[in-house]
């Protein structure tokens, strides 16, 4: 019976502390900047300074946060047909360039995600958090130049 407790316990442990089984199907998702998505989505921006001055790297992730399916994957949910659509109410850049977080909603419900972008490489992370010490997260957008 203890077995049984225990064996449960590290699983349960090993499930919440590992990302990748977090990891949505399809991630991360090779993004190119489409201006289409970036025009309509840069209403969303908050708290950037100038609209005009974003960077590549923030225009592929508003490039990605245009497809509701990618919202409802950030989130945790499926969109389903029929029923209200995950969507990006408000884009803030924390620290631009490296921290975003974005206000999502579905016409009832409403939950932030954050991102956290790696330079080196080229990559936007969901994580849990933006404290300094965030774990690594899960890769959710790859950059194309």
């Amino acid at each position: 019976m203890r077995f049984s407790y225990l064996f449960c316990a590290i699983l349960c442990v090993s499930l919440v502390s590992c990302d990748t089984f977090l990891k949505p199907s399809g991630w991360p998702v090779e993004t190119a900047v489409k201006k289409s998505a970036c025009h309509h989505m840069i209403k969303h921006v908050k708290f950037s300074g100038s609209k005009e001055l974003l960077t590549h790297e923030e225009r592929a992730l508003l490039t990605f946060l245009h497809n509701p399916d990618n919202i409802a994957a950030a989130v945790g949910r499926k969109n389903r047909p029929g029923s209200h659509e995950w969507s990006a109410a408000e884009v803030y850049l924390v620290d631009p360039g490296k921290y975003v977080s974005v206000l999502c909603e579905n016409g009832y419900q409403q939950k932030a995600v954050y991102f956290h972008y790696h330079a080196e490489k080229k990559t936007w992370y969901r994580v849990s958090n933006l404290e300094d010490k965030h774990r690594r997260g899960v890769p959710a957008v790859l950059v194309k130049e």
